[in-house]
């Protein structure tokens, strides 16, 4: 009995006979032994027609796709916000590092009656004095908001990760734990308006600073004393209040 044997489905080339012989391209070829399939083939009694797969889209293709996708999302949120009066702030946040982390606390009968007292383990001058400097340096790249210190659009933030590490080890220094007071810095997006209401209240506060540290200048001269340092700090008020103002023209465009 003779086998009928079709070519395999997953060839990717079509045996082609002379018009003679087959008048159909789907025609099943009847043989004898599969071996008689490609026969014909091999002596040139017919021909092979190969046809190529077109080569699979390159891998990153879809990688980068999300990516641009992820960016366009992003910058379309962005668009909606400002619409809707919203800006976009870096806030400061930080716990600092106080004398207080460690301490004993001693009971004393004074008078007649029990007093708590609390001794401290630590120096308390180097953690006041590193408070008095952060603030200092926080004057210089951020301002003060109801939310916490709002960086100033040009600050160099580096000096956030600057001041963790001082804090690090001036509470290992004297054997406080480490690392539970940090300095960080969180993006938010908050009311453009109320943004604005906000700086424009801490320029007034810092502009009666200012005012008082003139007359306090003015009274030091009267005196005939020495006026060095209040100088010092009046010029440092007269540039943070430049730079704030700069802030709020830059905020208000």
């Amino acid at each position: 009995m003779k086998e009928l044997v079709k070519l395999p489905a997953k060839s990717s080339c079509t045996a082609v006979r002379p018009e003679s012989e087959s008048e159909s391209e789907e025609a099943e070829l009847e043989i004898e032994s599969p071996e008689e399939a490609f026969a014909g083939f091999e002596e040139g009694g017919g021909a092979q027609l190969c046809a190529t797969a077109p080569p699979p889209a390159p891998a990153p293709a879809a990688a980068v796709a999300e990516k641009v996708t992820a960016e366009e999302a992003e910058r379309a949120a962005t668009r909606l916000l400002e619409q809707l009066g919203f800006t976009r702030v870096k806030v400061i946040t930080f716990t600092l590092p106080t004398e207080y982390i460690a301490q004993d606390v001693e009971l004393k009968r004074e008078n007649g009656q029990v007093v708590e007292r609390r001794v401290l383990k630590a120096d308390p001058a180097p953690f006041r004095a590193a408070r008095r400097a952060f603030y200092a340096a926080l004057h210089k790249i951020a301002w003060r908001s109801e939310v916490g210190w709002v960086a100033k659009s040009d600050a160099d933030l580096s000096v956030v990760d600057e001041w963790v590490r001082r804090f690090d080890e001036l509470a290992r220094k004297y054997g406080l734990p480490a690392g539970e007071r940090t300095v960080e810095v969180v993006e938010a997006w908050l009311p453009k308006d109320w943004v604005v209401r906000q700086l424009t209240n801490y320029i007034a506060e810092r502009r009666a600073a200012y005012e008082k540290m003139a007359a306090k200048l003015a009274e030091l001269k009267e005196k005939g004393k020495s006026a060095r340092r209040a100088l010092r700090e009046l010029e440092k008020l007269r540039e943070e209040l430049r730079e704030l103002e700069e802030e709020l023209r830059r905020l208000m465009r």
